[in-house]
């Protein structure tokens, strides 16, 4: 039995979808394509949230105005509807807060890792 697996010859690695960087090539590529994946992500689930909160105020109307007066149900209601606001909140604040962090760190395009990556790298 040969114990020997790191003297074996496992070829050339590359990174999926082209990924990867050859010696000497031009990082642009991957932050291109890094970039894009991420601000796809930040947009989904912002669209995401925007849903929720929508559905989440929609849910706690309709228990509001079909709660006939008791005073449980209203007050389950309010709480639906102020959770969406808190979470709306929340959401539209982040954009606020990790600039402000951005602009701490020094990194004042921090929702543009293109740019981020680029001054990062050597």
């Amino acid at each position: 039995m040969d114990h020997n697996l790191l003297a074996l010859d496992l070829g050339t690695f590359t990174g999926p979808g082209g990924l990867a960087t050859n010696p000497g090539s031009d990082i642009s590529v991957a932050t291109t394509r890094f970039e894009l994946v991420f601000t796809i992500l930040i947009t989904l689930l912002t669209i995401v949230a925007g849903l929720w909160f929508m559905i989440r105020l929609l849910m706690g109307a309709f228990a509001w105005i079909s709660s006939q007066g008791d005073k449980a149900a209203i007050q389950n209601a309010r709480s639906s509807i102020l959770h969406a606001m808190i979470g709306l909140g929340i959401t539209s604040s982040s954009f606020v807060i990790i600039n402000l962090i951005g602009y701490v760190l020094g990194l004042t395009d921090i929702l543009n890792p293109g740019v981020v990556i680029q001054r990062i790298w050597p």
